[in-house]
């Protein structure tokens, strides 16, 4: 790795179907991370030929549900 490069390294657990993130020491910034995780996401799906309403229904469908689980106190 360059030392340069900012990284986040994905491991899917197929066991548990959860995603591990581990990033780069230099790697702090929340909205940084939420920028890159955001643009491969899109770059991804783009490049996958999702298209523009697909990827909207995704979100529409998926993310209140997403909240809810992950924002539990």
């Amino acid at each position: 790795m360059e030392d340069n490069k900012k990284t986040i390294v994905l491991k899917f657990n197929t066991e548990e179907h959860t995603i591990d993130m581990n990033f780069s020491p230099d790697l702090t910034d929340e909205m940084e991370i939420g920028y890159i995780l955001s643009s491969s996401f899109l770059s991804f799906a783009a490049h996958q030929g999702v298209s523009k309403e697909v990827l909207h229904d995704i979100i529409d469908d998926q993310y209140s549900e997403f909240l809810s689980q992950n924002n539990e106190d």
